[in-house]
């Protein structure tokens, strides 16, 4: 699937169940918030594709 295609079928989805206001990048961030949380910044930089934790942080 292209980056459009998932955008796409995740708006859909959202629209479907009644949720508005919840973008892509919003569910990145919270995942990222709780592998953070759980494994710590160095985990959560590497799975988020980041080769310097700073960005994460």
């Amino acid at each position: 699937m292209t980056t459009n295609n998932v955008r796409w079928q995740f708006r859909m989805v959202l629209e479907r169940a009644g949720i508005t206001g919840v973008m892509p990048h919003m569910c990145r961030r919270t995942v990222a918030t709780a592998i953070n949380d759980e494994g710590g910044v160095e985990l959560a930089a590497e799975l988020l594709g980041y080769t310097d934790p700073r960005i994460t942080i």
